[in-house]
């Protein structure tokens, strides 16, 4: 071969081609990174601000500008089963909360799966319409809409509860469904709440509300919610909903102190016999009784 004659194209050396080298001189193709659509940043920073939507509106209602029982409701203890004002300081966990979760949303790889035809993913939709329907709610009672906003109340709800389902699918840690726990089980006492004030405020334009019934329904709503925290325990294992519970019971429970004692005193107990049958870990008091039970029963009689 003359001196002069161009090498062959297969001669050439990879580091030179820029293309990693097999053994028989084959060329392979690095495919490239896909880069996430725009959308899956976009999304993120629509959370963030839904997220401080609701944060701002909810602060207005809760210093009373868009809290309609201030002008309706003259008398404090109107609705019975109805918190003290220090209940709503568990908005400061939920959304402390959430925000982490979009911290971690943000940083995970599971928010570039589309959803369908739609280039978002299911938690960041999810959480966005949820939010925009809390917004909503609180729009709603503010201006005096009360049936729109219960049942924009009860809607947030079970999408709220769909979102950590989904959640949890993806991540079974306790940041993958105590955000949405918690956040889900004080929309449902809620929407509780706010139903009952609707219908007291009913009555009291049409006359005067019993206060026996008031006390009877406030105790039979307590139990009932008390029962649902030890079903969600002993069948879900989820213990979020019981705290979320009696947080609100003792609430209500100070509230309508000064109307009836009796009856803030019957709710008080009542929820230590609830938090009592719901955290005491049963099994192992159980298995500790049996195993006591097998060792009395099982030793010798000796004379």
């Amino acid at each position: 071969m003359s001196v002069n004659d161009p090498q062959p194209a297969h001669s050439a050396r990879p580091e030179q081609s820029g293309a990693p080298h097999t053994g028989d001189d084959t060329t392979v193709k690095v495919p490239r990174k896909k880069t996430p659509h725009p959308i899956f940043h976009s999304e993120i920073a629509i959370c963030w601000i839904l997220l401080a939507a609701m944060i701002v509106v909810n602060a207005l209602r809760e210093f009373g500008v868009l809290d309609p029982s201030t002008r309706d409701m003259s008398n404090a203890a109107l609705a019975w089963f109805t918190p003290d004002r220090y209940v709503s300081l568990i908005w400061i966990p939920i959304y402390a909360l959430l925000a982490l979760w979009l911290v971690c949303m943000g940083n995970t790889k599971q928010r570039r799966k589309k959803t369908g035809p739609l280039p978002v993913s299911l938690q960041a939709l999810l959480f966005i319409v949820a939010a925009v329907i809390q917004v909503g709610w609180l729009l709603a009672w503010g201006f005096n809409q009360y049936w729109l906003a219960i049942l924009a109340a009860f809607m947030d709800t079970i999408l709220i509860y769909l979102l950590g389902y989904h959640t949890h699918k993806k991540d079974t840690s306790i940041w993958g469904w105590a955000p949405f726990t918690l956040f889900g089980t004080w929309m449902l006492l809620e929407t509780i709440i706010v139903f009952v004030r609707v219908i007291c405020l009913a009555f009291a334009k049409s006359g005067d509300i019993n206060n026996t019934a008031q006390g009877v329904c406030t105790v039979a709503l307590t139990v009932v919610i008390l029962a649902v925290g030890a079903f969600m325990r002993f069948k879900f294992h989820d213990w979020i909903f019981g705290i979320v519970a009696l947080w609100t019971i003792i609430g209500i429970a100070f509230h309508i102190m000064d109307v009836s004692k009796f009856t803030g005193v019957l709710i008080i107990v009542v929820a230590t016999i609830g938090a009592l049958i719901t955290y005491i870990p049963w099994n192992r008091v159980n298995g500790h009784l049996s195993k006591l039970d097998t060792t009395t029963t099982g030793k010798k009689i000796t004379r």
